[in-house]
């Protein structure tokens, strides 16, 4: 059985979706480390298109807090009013998309659940697009239910081992710290993603921009011809 793990990101790219939809189980790593410093990470941020132009499109959490917490544990920053923000940018990068009532409308019932913690609004909108892809809910899995005292690789080799998997599937960018003999010795293998990004017309750029938040795919699709691209190019 092959499984995949990653953290809950921020409306997260066509690669994270390939991950779980090409695994028999996902597992959302929420009880990791929040890195504080510098700008932020992709659990907070995301590319965008502005117009045509790959930039950063960040949501503000509170970073005032001694010592360290999980992700599962950051707060969105207070007297804020995130989803008007978020949509005015949103609405102003996506101003001549067809779609752009309809992914705006979709991407403010998220807001509208009053999430004060980031991870729960990643969560959601992580598992219903998932779900919309026609992912069994049980498929999506917390790593916090499993309460792992293990660092790095292996905490990934004892939470596959968990829930019954033979396989680890890695995303690409996993760097040093992934080691196959490891997985090895623990009796499990160990494949890497080597994703390639499917195109699809992006109206506001003459070239493809890669590595964009999937909403830029609803933006340019639309949400049931999206996902219908999502379903059949990224499995």
């Amino acid at each position: 059985m092959r499984v995949a793990i990653h953290q809950p990101n921020f409306f997260p790219w066509l690669g994270f979706f390939e991950k779980a939809l090409t695994s028999d189980l996902f597992i959302l790593l929420d009880d990791v480390q929040y890195e504080k410093s510098g700008k932020g990470n992709w659990f907070n941020r995301v590319y965008v298109s502005a117009n045509g132009e790959k930039k950063w499109m960040s949501l503000p959490v509170n970073r005032k807090f001694a010592g360290f917490r999980n992700m599962n544990e950051i707060e969105l920053a207070a007297n804020m009013n995130h989803a008007s923000d978020v949509l005015n940018r949103l609405g102003a990068f996506y101003r001549t998309s067809s779609y752009k009532t309809e992914v705006l409308d979709y991407i403010e019932g998220f807001f509208k659940l009053n999430h004060g913690l980031l991870w729960e609004m990643n969560y959601a909108y992580i598992l219903d697009v998932l779900k919309r892809c026609g992912v069994p809910e049980e498929r999506i899995l917390l790593s916090s239910s499993y309460n792992s005292k293990e660092v790095a690789t292996a905490r990934l080799i004892d939470l596959v081992l968990r829930v019954g998997g033979g396989e680890y599937y890695s995303g690409g960018g996993a760097g040093g710290y992934m080691q196959a003999e490891e997985f090895e010795s623990s009796g499990l293998s160990l494949s890497v993603q080597d994703f390639k990004h499917p195109e699809y017309e992006q109206k506001s750029s003459q070239e493809f921009i890669s590595g964009l938040s999937s909403l830029d795919l609803f933006f340019n699709l639309g949400l049931d011809e999206g996902i219908k691209f999502m379903q059949e190019k990224l499995v």
